[in-house]
């Protein structure tokens, strides 16, 4: 499963971990449905939710923006990643969940256009 974001906000860039604001509820919630101990080190959380078969990463390789809100996202600096080719390498992938209706939104305009299902 691979789990995308849209962009890291300021503190999880400044920390260089995911969902790193301590406010934010995404660890709790890998806790609930993976039992990955939202109290472990970064590091270590990263590792059991490997072991679950889940990756993380974002729709949005780059983008400017004046907060860590995704509705300050400037629409016109949007660059997303390049998830066709990820899913092309790595075929065991066979869900994606987007944590979010910005990354749902981004997705469904820049992404899923680029993908290929087989029939």
């Amino acid at each position: 499963m691979l789990i995308l974001g849209s962009v890291p906000g300021v503190r999880s860039l400044q920390l260089e971990e995911y969902y790193g604001h301590p406010q934010n509820v995404f660890w709790r919630i890998m806790e609930s449905l993976f039992g990955v101990p939202h109290t472990l080190r970064y590091s270590e959380r990263l590792q059991q939710l490997t072991r679950c078969g889940v990756a993380l990463w974002d729709v949005l390789e780059s983008c400017e923006r004046v907060s860590s809100l995704d509705s300050d996202i400037q629409r016109d600096t949007v660059v997303t990643n390049d998830i066709a080719s990820l899913l092309h390498r790595a075929p065991h992938i066979t869900r994606i969940g987007l944590n979010g209706a910005t990354a749902a939104r981004y997705f469904r305009q820049h992404i899923r256009p680029t993908l290929h299902t087989e029939q």
